[in-house]
């Protein structure tokens, strides 16, 4: 598919749960005093729009200006999930929400005027430069990035595959700079894994999209095939899992419930509904042990099938803290000029009523994750630069645990060092040895479901 060279993935439009359906109009009366702030403001935007369009130094077109008003309506709500998205920008949303990314793979939210991302994509450039959930982009191309807004984050950071995206990186009290080369990669969305020593089910499910692609049906195949195959217990990895649309959360959710038991609650501005596990239920007996890996790139409807499973006592959480993304979008297209707009319409909470918006779940079991440290993902960053990987690639085709040594001594030549585990992991993300063969030694939130499974 030709795609145009989209710069970011962006988690407002990604992270959030995404309704399908559009909500029905609520019908509320507006009052004389709205009516008339509306045509007060009316005339300012209008006498605004004459002003700048004739004494403002510089040329303006009227649909960069009326653009730049709804954008500012959508920010004045203080919900930076709710956002307008021009025609190139819902493009690059359908796109991802089909499973084809182009550009350097992150996900991110505003925070404190930042963009932070949420999560880089498995497989995507970011990941392969060290970018971290929780990290602030601070800078792009030694610009600061600080309050631009959206649609210049996606200016800056935008170019050709194979060309270079500096930017600037902050990660607790440490800042420094990350260059990541832009390309197209394709997002995998279900993988599974049969660990046949521990008789155990692991399915990674990367972000609740893709159901034309079959994800749904994927999902509900590997859950099938590992109970008839009598697994001690089912392990899904939800790490970085960034959210998408809430019914498949429902549906994914029904499979490990009664019918009948509550999924999610929602509150909106004028009522609250529960939704409930229907269709297929009970795909997995009551026995088959349950573990859901969780991280700080888990988010929106990775945790409403998380919490829902956390609170009928049929999962346990493993890992970390998640994000805390409980609100559900609805997305309104097509608009004039093919444009959309996503608004928050609703907030949720788990089948126990807790709220998790901006606290995110608790694992049961926390387990930090494997990370490199800022000074690592410096020395990474120059590993990609100089292309050592590709290089080593073409000198050891095949896979052996006895190149992590060799690797390490390599990059221990240019004065760089970097832990065992990291180099392992970088080694297989380059060989592309990922799920379905999960990695117990450099994988510490794995080790512990197994045990716990065990």
């Amino acid at each position: 598919m030709n795609l145009k060279v989209a710069a970011l993935i962006l988690c407002m439009a990604i992270a959030p749960a995404i309704a399908q359906n559009a909500p029905p109009s609520r019908g509320e009366k507006t009052s004389q005093a709205q009516i008339e702030a509306s045509h007060m403001y009316q005339n300012v935007l209008q006498q605004v729009l004459y002003l700048i369009e004739n004494y403002h130094v510089d040329s303006v077109s009227r649909a960069k200006l009326f653009e730049g008003a709804v954008r500012g309506m959508l920010e004045a709500t203080g919900d930076p999930y709710s956002r307008f998205l021009n025609r190139e920008e819902q493009k690059d949303f359908n796109h991802s929400e089909g499973g084809d990314l182009v550009g350097i793979g992150v996900e991110i939210t505003i925070q404190g005027g930042y963009p932070l991302i949420v999560a880089p994509m498995r497989g995507g450039p970011a990941e392969k430069a060290g970018l971290m959930t929780g990290d602030r982009i601070i800078s792009i191309g030694g610009q600061p990035t600080r309050y631009v807004g959206v649609s210049k984050l996606s200016e800056l950071i935008s170019g050709e595959p194979g060309s270079i995206a500096e930017l600037g990186i902050q990660r607790g009290g440490s800042s420094f700079p990350v260059r990541v080369e832009r390309g197209v990669f394709q997002l995998e969305y279900v993988r599974t894994a049969f660990l046949a020593d521990s008789r155990v089910g692991y399915v990674r499910l990367q972000a609740f999209f893709g159901e034309d692609a079959g994800s749904i049906s994927k999902f509900k195949k590997a859950v099938q095939d590992f109970a008839r195959q009598n697994v001690k217990g089912i392990i899904i990895d939800l790490r970085n899992n960034t959210g998408g649309h809430v019914d498949m959360a429902r549906t994914l959710s029904g499979y490990f419930l009664k019918k009948g038991d509550v999924v999610y609650r929602v509150k909106s501005r004028t009522d609250s509904r529960e939704f409930v596990a229907d269709g297929d239920t009970e795909l997995v007996p009551p026995a088959t042990k349950v573990v859901i890996l969780v991280n700080r790139g888990s988010a929106s409807a990775s945790e409403i099938l998380s919490g829902c499973l956390q609170d009928h006592g049929r999962a346990i959480l493993v890992g970390e803290q998640t994000f805390g993304k409980a609100s559900v979008q609805q997305v309104f297209r097509p608009l004039p000029d093919e444009t959309a707009v996503l608004v928050t319409t609703q907030r949720y909470l788990t089948p126990k009523n807790r709220a998790i918006h901006g606290i995110g779940l608790k694992p049961d079991v926390e387990v930090p994750d494997l990370m490199p440290t800022p000074q690592e993902s410096v020395y990474l960053g120059s590993i990609e630069e100089k292309k050592m990987l590709e290089a080593f690639l073409k000198e050891n085709p095949q896979f052996d645990p006895s190149l992590v040594d060799k690797f390490a001594k390599r990059i221990a030549a240019e004065n760089m060092s970097l832990r065992p585990e990291i180099v392992r992991l970088l080694l297989k993300r380059e060989y592309g040895i990922r799920e379905p063969d999960p990695d117990t030694q450099s994988d510490p939130q794995l080790r512990r479901a197994l045990e716990l499974i065990q």
